[in-house]
């Protein structure tokens, strides 16, 4: 198991097929020592970076404002995080 970790660590884009090659495993022991371990192959995923079309663009508002002195321009951002069960976490 501990092969298999530091192997994944050198490979992080290697998946359960490429592992199973490696440690002369079915695919299947593989994956199954993948999910043990916590090991995900890391690759781009499809459309990630794609806006979707209902969200709404919010304008830059300070793009055309020139900082004239340090503390001058002050922006803020509210985030709504949803948290274990019920709790909920405001972000500023």
């Amino acid at each position: 198991m501990s092969r298999m970790d530091q192997f994944h660590f050198e490979h992080p884009s290697y998946g359960s097929r490429r592992l199973a090659r490696q440690f002369d495993l079915s695919r299947y022991e593989a994956k199954k020592m993948m999910q043990l371990l916590h090991l995900e192959a890391t690759y781009p995923k499809p459309k990630n970076s794609i806006p979707h079309e209902e969200h709404k663009k919010y304008p830059y508002l300070l793009r055309h404002i020139k900082s004239l002195h340090s503390n001058h321009i002050w922006s803020t951002d509210i985030t709504y995080l949803p948290w274990l069960m019920d709790l909920c976490i405001w972000l500023r």
